[in-house]
């Protein structure tokens, strides 16, 4: 099955430049990432019930750092794909 996929320029510039290093070919590279993606999220889909556990660790204290705020596994993700976006 063929698909169309609108990516950012500066996206694409970047897998292209990866692609080449990696010495495989776009459609190959895309291909690659993409069954990776879906297969983590499969595995970690799977051990999500097994693995969901609520934990705290005070590394630094409350006054040196003042409040922290609850952050999502979603808006983690979301913060790499920009970062890596950028990048």
């Amino acid at each position: 099955m063929d698909a169309t996929v609108q990516l950012p320029e500066a996206l694409l510039n970047r897998l292209e430049r990866l692609a080449v290093e990696e010495g495989t070919s776009l459609d190959g590279l895309l291909q690659r990432l993409v069954s990776e993606h879906v297969e983590h999220r499969r595995v970690v889909s799977g051990q999500h019930s097994r693995l969901r556990r609520d934990v705290q660790f005070l590394l630094i204290p409350r006054e040196v750092t003042g409040e922290i705020r609850h952050v999502t596994g979603a808006e983690i993700d979301e913060m790499f794909a920009l970062d890596d976006f950028i990048s």
